[in-house]
């Protein structure tokens, strides 16, 4: 099992561009769809949890942070919509963005050092099927939250990780969420989001649009 598992590692790296992703055949599996059912064998074994996945994952990532330069990593978190509504054999999907279109939800949560953009680790990963969210995280399928709700847990979890040094959670607008940013303000999570700065909220007594909000608390 260790010695595949350290097959699959070698699988998906590249000395032709550092960061490139996707599985790849390698000696002996020269053909992709060996490669592809040797995976499938190994991630398919009941005795393989999820969390022990991504623990010499997790561990590589650290011992990197450790190593590195700087004060702070970033972690970049980002949906992403798996179609698969033509696989036949694909029978747990999810609806996606229309009718019939169904496949999975993936959140993914990417640590990066924070000088130059290096990748050093995908720390967590959840999935949700129609059985629920497989995650990382827990090694059984449970029941999935909302989106916003869900990358809450995610960055508790990765904070939870003791990485080694400060974290500032990176996420595009679909976490432009004034309920999220007060609940990771209020757990002094660092954080940094695509909004919509024309947005109105509550600031004590009065309502601000968000640019005026930065303004005021800059002032």
């Amino acid at each position: 099992m260790q010695e595949r598992y350290a097959r699959l590692v070698v699988a998906h790296l590249t000395d032709a561009q550092q960061i490139a992703a996707g599985l790849h055949a390698i000696e002996p599996a020269r053909q992709p769809f060996a490669a592809t059912q040797a995976a499938w064998r190994f991630f398919h074994n009941p005795a393989v949890s999820l969390p022990q996945l991504v623990r010499p994952v997790q561990e590589a990532t650290r011992q990197a942070l450790a190593q590195a330069a700087s004060f702070e990593a970033l972690v970049v978190h980002d949906w992403s919509k798996l179609h698969y509504g033509t696989h036949s054999s694909k029978t747990d999907g999810v609806p996606l963005t229309q009718e019939g279109d169904l496949g999975y939800e993936l959140l993914s949560a990417l640590v990066l050092e924070s000088q130059h953009g290096e990748p050093l680790g995908l720390v967590n990963q959840d999935i949700r099927a129609a059985d629920g969210l497989h995650s990382t995280r827990h090694a059984r399928p449970g029941k999935a939250s909302s989106a916003l709700d869900g990358l809450s847990e995610v960055i508790e979890h990765v904070e939870g990780l003791k990485l080694g040094t400060s974290l500032v959670h990176i996420a595009d607008h679909e976490a432009d969420s004034v309920t999220q940013y007060r609940q990771w303000s209020a757990r002094s999570y660092y954080w940094l989001v695509r909004a919509d700065d024309s947005r109105r909220v509550r600031y004590g007594e009065q309502e601000y649009a968000l640019s005026d909000l930065a303004s005021h608390l800059k002032d």
